[in-house]
């Protein structure tokens, strides 16, 4: 009888040990895909909207080749790169990228690995967005057009994560001052916590191997730890109604135990600045786009197709009818943005 009941526990326990693997792996294959967004339709501003000085630039991180581009003033006070959030790519906040090189910045912008047109089968992790800024920051470290200029961050979502977590490695003495914009304060918790609000009652039962494989890609550290160990200039924005994450304390904001002195958490709270992404525009950017949207649910409407069916086609289409401003619908707040500019230099006068 006992042995019996050994195999049959054995037998149970090998089959959880397959399911879990396997449906662990499809979950994170699914959440981790490599992101081909290329030539889709986007309300963002794109490259060819721009009118600066660029010039396309790629390092190596791991083993893949990341793609980015450096936007240059006539001449730079500093060198900031921006980290684009998860499922965003270098061309996701070409507002800010505009806002800072008219603020004399030279700014660095890149696709993270597993998004094109940078390489990589897949984006791997939360914390692989640490691993290529390691990767930029030793890239622009180590290249003579960036030599002398202080070097600051600014990082949205996962990026903003990043602009943070970064400093507690040794590519963070590179850093002079760090904006997190809706960051989280650790991948492990977030993914969790996503897992959780996905998959249900049943994600505990496959929270060990979540864990097991994904253990070496958590990262060790946080993102608070990476603000407390060192003094420089670092700042939290974030939105007091950002419904993005399954709880708000999954943010650094919300996350106790920040002792660096030189930090400064900035909770926006108007109805057009709460969110998750709308954390990053004006609020006529955000009064604009209502009046767009409405435009777009009556050309929805004349297609009578049904939004679900809309093509890029469709989309294009749309625009060209409709003709909006993609300067307005991406534009920031300028008091704000000035604050932040304003705060970066003083990592630059340290």
């Amino acid at each position: 009888m006992l042995k019996k009941v050994i195999i049959l526990t054995a037998s149970v326990l090998v089959l959880y040990i397959a399911v879990g693997f396997t449906l662990t792996n499809i979950f994170l294959a699914q959440y981790f895909a490599r992101v081909d967004n290329r030539g889709n339709f986007t309300t963002l501003l794109t490259h060819e909207h721009l009118q600066l000085q660029s010039q396309d630039v790629q390092f190596v991180s791991g083993e893949n080749t990341l793609i980015g581009r450096v936007y240059s003033p006539a001449e730079p006070i500093g060198l900031l790169i921006l980290i684009h959030g998860f499922g965003g790519d270098m061309e996701s906040l070409l507002s800010q990228v505009d806002f800072f090189v008219q603020h004399d910045w030279k700014v660095l912008v890149y696709s993270g690995t597993g998004i094109a047109p940078s390489q990589g089968a897949s984006r791997v992790s939360l914390h692989q967005a640490v691993t290529d800024l390691c990767a930029a920051l030793n890239f622009v470290s180590t290249n003579a057009d960036f030599s002398g200029l202080p070097i600051a961050l600014f990082g949205h979502s996962q990026g903003g994560y990043a602009a943070t977590a970064v400093l507690n490695y040794p590519e963070g003495d590179f850093v002079t001052a760090a904006v997190s914009f809706a960051g989280i304060n650790h991948t492990g918790e977030t993914l969790f916590a996503f897992g959780r609000s996905w998959i249900g009652f049943a994600y505990p039962l496959l929270h060990p191997f979540v864990r097991i494989v994904q253990s070496v890609d958590f990262g060790e550290y946080s993102a608070v730890s990476g603000i407390n160990s060192r003094n420089i200039p670092v700042m939290l924005v974030q939105g007091g109604n950002d419904t993005f994450f399954p709880t708000l304390d999954l943010t650094i904001t919300h996350s106790p135990g920040i002792t660096n002195p030189n930090a400064e958490i900035i909770i926006l709270q108007d109805y057009w600045n709460d969110g998750h992404i709308s954390v990053l525009w004006s609020q006529d950017a955000f009064d604009y786009r209502e009046e767009v949207h409405a435009t777009f649910d009556g050309f929805v409407a004349s297609l009578g197709i049904g939004p679900v069916n809309m093509t890029n086609e469709h989309l294009f289409e749309w625009e060209a009818a409709v003709g909006f401003d993609r300067f307005r619908m991406n534009g920031v707040d300028l008091a704000l943005f000035g604050r932040i500019e304003e705060f970066l230099r003083l990592g630059e006068m340290e």
